[in-house]
């Protein structure tokens, strides 16, 4: 096995997601907490990514829901109840 070597990792430290302004290149995070009212209510859905997501992977709950790119095939991801 040999090692990698001339690569850096980025750093993304989220608890200072909220006073970014304006992020226009390279990599992003975003985050946005939702609250389900009834857990009986829940079922299968999908999240639906238009043309402002141009490219990406979504999680939910540390799920992987899957890549997304805007030209396509995949623009709406399953979402298992």
């Amino acid at each position: 096995m040999s090692s990698i070597t001339d690569w850096n990792k980025l750093n993304i430290d989220d608890k200072d997601a909220n006073t970014i302004n304006d992020l226009t290149n390279g990599p992003q995070l975003f985050y946005a907490p939702f609250h389900i009212e009834n857990e009986k209510t829940i079922q299968n859905t999908y999240l639906s990514l238009n043309a402002q997501w141009t490219k990406g992977v979504a999680f939910i709950n540390g799920f992987n829901l899957g890549r997304y790119w805007s030209i396509g095939p995949q623009l709406t991801l399953y979402i298992p109840k």
